[in-house]
């Protein structure tokens, strides 16, 4: 005897931005962002410092149109904080590479997604 599968796309939706999913998203968010504290160049420690995570909706491009998720957004919020992350030039026009570090964390559990498929 055959079953098949039919998804309940209402459900579905609903469990995408449901309070479990989005504990979830924050969850990996948080993990996120103490691993951007750890490999964060430190002159005074204020950008390490300033990570943190916030809950938010994210609304993701699909086949049939668009799609709500549950999502968790991970900010750091010091002034020099985009400057650190993707470079900058001194007063004297020396150029100061970016350190990368959100980047490379987004990379890094990218790569991890695709070799599991």
């Amino acid at each position: 005897m055959a079953t098949s599968f039919k998804p309940n796309s209402a459900g579905i939706a609903a469990l995408l931005v449901s309070g479990p999913m989005q504990a979830a998203m924050l969850a990996a968010g948080q993990d996120v962002a103490a691993e951007a504290a750890r490999r964060a160049p430190r002159a005074s420690g204020a950008l390490a410092a300033s990570f943190h995570t916030e809950p938010t909706t994210a609304t993701i491009k699909t086949r049939g149109g668009t799609s709500r998720r549950a999502s968790g957004r991970v900010i750091a919020d010091v002034p020099h904080a985009a400057a650190t992350e993707f470079g900058h030039a001194t007063q004297a026009g020396t150029p100061v590479p970016g350190a990368h570090t959100l980047g490379l964390l987004a990379a890094a559990k990218s790569a991890r997604g695709r070799r599991r498929t």
